[in-house]
């Protein structure tokens, strides 16, 4: 996790005022719920693992599975990198089994309107982590800003409402890499898919409701493609669900995990459209016959 740290959960300890966690203090904040600070384990009323090295956070009286603990880290966010998250949360209460934590982006960019909530990794596949009562989980992940934000707030957010959030330690730090760490380079890496950049046309992609055009960067220098020299622009569009699309039918294996990775821009109604959901599904068919439509990432393209 090389490159610089730009949120730091000690910064937060610091800034609390009788062990309580104010939305008047700097750095983090309570999100419609109460918040505080304890020394150790052994100062908070509820019975938790002893894996906890030192202070963490209390977040309690939590109404809805979305309050959180968040802090605005927009000035330490750039466009085009990507940034590693690192958390130890745990959770008390009245637990029965597992219950969800996991890590949010609140996005509003340069010149649209809409606000993007994010699960960091993505919105299907996102980084989040299962916990139970009495044990400290760590919580991973990852998530590239490929547009310029003009406000992140992060949020570590999930348990369901009554379920006590506890947090020792969150970090996140922007990578030194370009493209998503363990994602790799489509020129180089062992790939699923065949003719990944369109060298040989478009020989193993096909149209679903759009048309599909092969463009060549040498040909004309308005797009320039992050690997080789060719990229190809679905047009037309009919549905949402329209787009290009690989057979990779033999070529994946179940309780196998895949990784995908994907650079892409949009234009179009008349410069109208700033932003937009770009999405990537599988598409299933079962042994019965039957068919299913897996969102496997999504992600907001300009």
């Amino acid at each position: 996790m090389d490159g610089t740290c730009i949120c730091f959960l000690s910064t937060f300890l610091g800034k609390t005022h009788g062990n309580q966690i104010s939305r008047t203090q700097g750095y983090w904040h309570p999100n419609f719920s109460h918040g505080y600070v304890v020394n150790s384990v052994h100062d908070y009323p509820e019975r938790i693992s002893l894996k906890s090295a030192g202070r963490f956070a209390v977040l309690t009286n939590r109404k809805w599975t979305w309050h959180c603990l968040e802090q605005n880290i927009t000035s330490g966010i750039i466009q085009g990198a990507c940034y590693m998250l690192a958390a130890f949360v745990d959770i008390a209460g009245r637990v029965q089994g597992l219950a969800e934590v996991l890590a949010s982006l609140k996005i509003d960019y340069e010149g649209s309107n809409t606000t993007h909530y994010v699960n960091i990794g993505n919105d299907y596949t996102c980084f989040k982590v299962y916990v139970s009562k009495d044990e400290w989980e760590d919580l991973q992940g990852s998530s590239l800003i490929s547009n310029k934000p003009s406000h992140v707030v992060l949020y570590i957010e999930g348990p369901p409402a009554g379920i006590d959030l506890l947090i020792e330690y969150v970090k996140v730090t922007k990578s030194t890499h370009h493209v998503l760490d363990g994602f790799p380079d489509p020129s180089v890496a062992e790939n699923i898919i065949s003719n990944p950049l369109f060298d040989a046309g478009l020989a193993y992609w096909s149209a679903r409701g759009c048309q599909m055009e092969l463009g060549d960067s040498t040909i004309s220098d308005t797009i320039l493609p992050l690997y080789g020299r060719f990229f190809v622009k679905s047009t037309r569009s009919k549905l949402k669900s329209s787009g290009i699309q690989p057979d990779v039918i033999g070529r994946l294996w179940r309780k196998i995990p895949y990784q995908l990775t994907a650079v892409m821009q949009i234009s179009g109604s008349g410069g109208k459209v700033i932003y937009a959901d770009v999405r990537a599904t599988l598409r299933i068919k079962t042994m019965d016959g039957s068919l299913q439509h897996v969102p496997i990432a999504k992600s907001v393209s300009s």
